[in-house]
């Protein structure tokens, strides 16, 4: 049961990645990340629109993803996924996680690699592109 519901969750996840939605999420905004529409994106912008595995660090095999219509997707692997925002602050971009704001720098060692590096903390993030079909591993990372 436990894998199946893993897998609905990550099928969503994946659907809701590649889709630029309607919904208005201006509810979720606050004062830490800009509006969507400002200023363009680091690294180019080749991040957006792609699911990112996290393979080091405390958030070890969460699955986020940032959409271009300025929608952050976050799963624990295996949890619940959570959507908010995410902006531009100059050179970094900024999120909320639960209802916190979040500031990273963005890297990209490699087209399929993503390294965030985290105010506040020593080392960086490192994520890896995934692509469908992708589910949770029973077992833990």
């Amino acid at each position: 049961m436990r894998h199946t519901s893993t897998t609905l969750l990550m099928t969503m996840f994946l659907a809701l990645c590649g889709c630029g939605g309607d919904d208005d999420l201006s509810s979720y905004a606050t004062s830490a990340v800009p509006p969507a529409g400002g200023a363009a994106a680091p690294a180019r912008g080749t991040f957006i629109g792609r699911a990112w595995v996290a393979m080091s660090g405390p958030e070890r095999g969460s699955v986020i993803a940032f959409l271009s219509d300025r929608s952050f997707l976050m799963s624990a692997c295996p949890g619940p996924l959570q959507v908010s925002q995410w902006g531009v602050a100059g050179e970094r971009i900024r999120w909320l996680e639960e209802s916190v704001p979040v500031e990273a720098e963005v890297m990209l060692p490699s087209k399929d690699q993503l390294q965030l590096r985290i105010v506040g903390r020593d080392r960086p993030q490192l994520y890896v592109a995934v692509s469908p079909p992708f589910a949770c591993p029973e077992a833990g990372w």
